[in-house]
């Protein structure tokens, strides 16, 4: 793949990203096909929106839990890295959990796979259990984790 397209990879991910934190899905569902494979490692136990979602309509569904849980108040992206047809983001985030109140912040991975230039798959990974104790939801002591 062209360095070019890589460039455009990781430029439209930052674009999303950033209509995202403004509550904007238009950019996101316009780049995805119709077919995404969207995983998240979050627990669907603990987590509605976790676990696997195959097509549009699922992660709208998906995407509609997530907003259901949490009011996102920033979405900052660290670092983009692309190599062929996948971009890899690390992102801040910061939220609140509706049903506790209780503000959360984590860093979350992704992994965003293109086929031209759409997403076809896209995973997610982030502290789980962590966020999890930053809610109050199970005990845990986070003052020795990673910032």
């Amino acid at each position: 793949m062209a360095v070019g397209a890589v460039e455009q990879n990781k430029q439209a991910i930052r674009q999303i990203l950033a209509a995202y934190e403004e509550g904007k899905l238009e950019p996101l569902l316009g780049i995805l096909h119709e077919d995404i494979d969207w995983f998240s490692n979050a627990p669907e136990s603990h987590y509605r929106f976790g676990g696997h979602h195959k097509g549009k309509a699922a992660l709208r569904e998906g995407l509609s839990f997530l907003a259901n849980e949490y009011t996102i108040h920033s979405y900052t992206v660290r670092e983009l890295i692309g190599e062929d047809n996948v971009v890899w983001a690390t992102s801040d985030v910061v939220a609140t959990h509706r049903a506790t109140a209780m503000r959360v912040s984590a860093v979350l991975v992704n992994r965003w796979q293109f086929d031209g230039d759409k997403v076809v798959a896209f995973t997610e990974f982030f502290d789980t259990a962590g966020v999890l104790v930053q809610e109050g939801r199970i005990a845990g002591d986070l003052s020795r984790a990673m910032a």
